[in-house]
């Protein structure tokens, strides 16, 4: 099972292709199924084969969820992008993506809702692909190209920022296309670029900070980030070192608790080297979730958990094999705490771990940092 998100303070999830949703008593209910995308990738990672596949790689993310109301979803299969205003019985194919997009066609940070309008950063992998930021007015039917951000892969995510009602952007990979900023009158404002520590996949905004982690498979030096608000228009400005990390960081939430904040990041195991990075790289074995409050201004951090990755089948017969990424999914709640779905890993693997708002209580002395 994967989680995607937490909707009216219930988790939604999937299996393959078949959409969950929580019940009352906090176990999942099945709803619709995702139609399959007709590129190659989907048809083999996503079909009939789906669980031969899973058996000798691992799991391999194919569908993006995102519940817009009770009723209305979106999802990404392939190079498709779905809508269902049914509670997921029927689907509609919207969009197609770019042809090199990603097995689950963008990244889960990629949408979001803003001002009652829906925008969508596209993730091509190609390197010669210029990504688009699109925009939908009607509820994710009919989508429209907001702009092209020229000079980088991807976009990584799209963030609404509810203190300065602007959409923070990040992009990658390679240092000079590693860039966070904002949208501004449908312009991408660049805040900070040039360089591995500008190369983020999910922020976390504070009312008076942009938080995140560097999202470097080979950085000499990895680490959760902080730029306070007020650096925000620098010709060059530098963020704080809050905490090392030892992988990539991916995933980030947030949640309010007894009038502080806690912001948590999940890092992820990428086995395979990183094309934009140089020849030799070298990987961690353990995805690892971090977390800090504000009542310590994020600089004691907690390891709440570590995940080894699992090796395939295929791997441990030979060297060179395909290796699938191990992720750490975050779902955040007020009232519930946090939701902890280990991805490809060797234990925990698929299982939903929540961390209670009595238990983040407790924590006191940090263990990283």
């Amino acid at each position: 099972m994967r989680i995607h998100g937490v909707h009216d303070g219930s988790l939604y999830a999937s299996e393959g292709r078949t959409v969950l949703v929580e019940r009352d008593d906090e176990t999942f209910e099945r709803l619709g199924r995702v139609p399959l995308s007709r590129d190659l990738s989907s048809l083999v990672l996503a079909g009939p084969a789906d669980r031969v596949v899973e058996r000798l790689l691992g799991p391999v993310r194919t569908v993006n969820l995102w519940r817009l109301t009770d009723d209305d979803w979106l999802a990404t299969v392939g190079y498709a992008l779905y809508r269902s205003a049914d509670c997921t019985r029927s689907w509609t194919r919207v969009r197609d993506l770019p042809d090199s997009s990603g097995t689950a066609g963008l990244l889960s940070t990629a949408i979001c809702r803003h001002d009652g309008d829906l925008y969508l950063g596209e993730y091509p992998l190609a390197h010669d692909a210029t990504p688009r930021i699109l925009r939908s007015t009607d509820g994710g039917w009919s989508w429209a190209t907001v702009l092209s951000v020229s000079g980088v892969r991807h976009i990584h995510s799209l963030t609404p920022d509810p203190h300065s009602g602007h959409i923070w952007v990040t992009t990658g990979d390679t240092d000079a296309a590693s860039r966070i900023g904002y949208l501004r009158d449908d312009e991408f404002v660049v805040v900070g670029e040039g360089s591995q520590r500008w190369r983020a996949v999910e922020p976390v905004l504070t009312s008076d900070a942009i938080i995140w982690g560097m999202d470097s498979a080979y950085a000499d030096h990895r680490r959760i980030l902080k730029l306070p608000r007020s650096r925000i228009g620098a010709v060059r400005p530098e963020p704080d070192s809050l905490c090392p990390v030892d992988g990539p960081v991916y995933y980030a939430d947030s949640f309010e608790l007894d009038g502080d904040c806690w912001v948590v990041f999940s890092t992820a195991v990428e086995p395979g080297a990183d094309s934009t990075g140089p020849a030799k790289q070298d990987y961690e074995t353990a995805a690892v979730v971090v977390a800090a409050s504000s009542a310590t201004r994020f600089r004691e951090w907690h390891e709440l958990a570590r995940f080894d990755r699992r090796r395939s089948p295929l791997e441990r017969l030979y060297d060179g094999a395909p290796a699938v990424n191990a992720y750490v999914f975050l779902a955040a709640s007020s009232g519930r705490g946090l939701f902890v779905n280990p991805y490809n890993t060797h234990t925990r693997n698929g299982e939903v771990l929540q961390i209670t708002p009595e238990q983040f209580e407790r924590l006191s002395a940090p263990t990283v940092g």
